[in-house]
């Protein structure tokens, strides 16, 4: 396996457990303990948050189980990007037509150490 099919498979393997809410698998297998989140979602599940920044693994978990408090959704992969140290996906959320674009920073073990959500639906 090259490293691009390694990387497409960590991200295949993190969005299935997004979607089937195996919230431990992913902070286990995909999150570093000191993993930064950002996402303008942030401020609105958090609308204290000085900005739409989460550092730590306890932290992101806390913020995606609020957030599907407000909107129940699950992700489905539309395009992979530029494969490097960063992955990057195009994602759609079919529940609530929202389409997104994934950058992961990837540590050497595959975890995830950063990620950006950011806003790209048309």
């Amino acid at each position: 396996m090259n490293f691009n099919s390694l990387v497409e498979d960590i991200v295949l393997k993190l969005c299935a457990a997004w979607n089937n809410r195996e919230f431990t698998v992913l902070e286990e297998d995909f999150l570093t303990e000191q993993v930064v989140i950002h996402s303008a979602n942030i401020l609105k599940v958090f609308p204290e948050a000085k900005e739409p920044l989460l550092k730590g693994r306890k932290e992101v978990i806390n913020y995606w189980n609020e957030l599907l408090k407000h909107n129940e959704f699950n992700m489905e992969i539309v395009e992979f990007l530029d494969n490097s140290r960063q992955a990057a996906a195009i994602c759609r959320y079919p529940e609530i037509n929202q389409t997104v674009k994934f950058e992961l920073n990837l540590n050497q073990y595959g975890k995830v150490e950063s990620m950006r959500v950011t806003d790209c639906t048309p």
